[in-house]
């Protein structure tokens, strides 16, 4: 069963955190984009592009939680073993 924890644990917070990587790379991406848009504006890739900066930092935001509720997880289960 410990075995099986751990790989549960470990596959979820690895998930999490390459969420949080691209998450956070489409972010940077988006914010370029609007930032290009200041040359050339075009209403219709302007909000393109901040539906995908919005949509992008909700998924970081999910994958900061799963993070969290992972950490929060394992420590309850130390406290429980202890």
């Amino acid at each position: 069963m410990t075995v099986s924890i751990n790989n549960s644990m470990g596959s979820a917070l690895t998930h999490a955190q390459y969420g949080m990587h691209q998450a956070s790379q489409k972010v940077t991406e988006a914010a370029s984009q609007i930032a290009r848009q200041n040359n050339e504006p075009s209403a219709q890739g302007l909000v393109t592009h901040l539906m995908a900066l919005q949509t992008n930092t909700i998924y970081h935001e999910a994958a900061a939680k799963v993070v969290s509720v992972t950490d929060d997880t394992v420590g309850q289960l130390i406290d429980t073993r202890a």
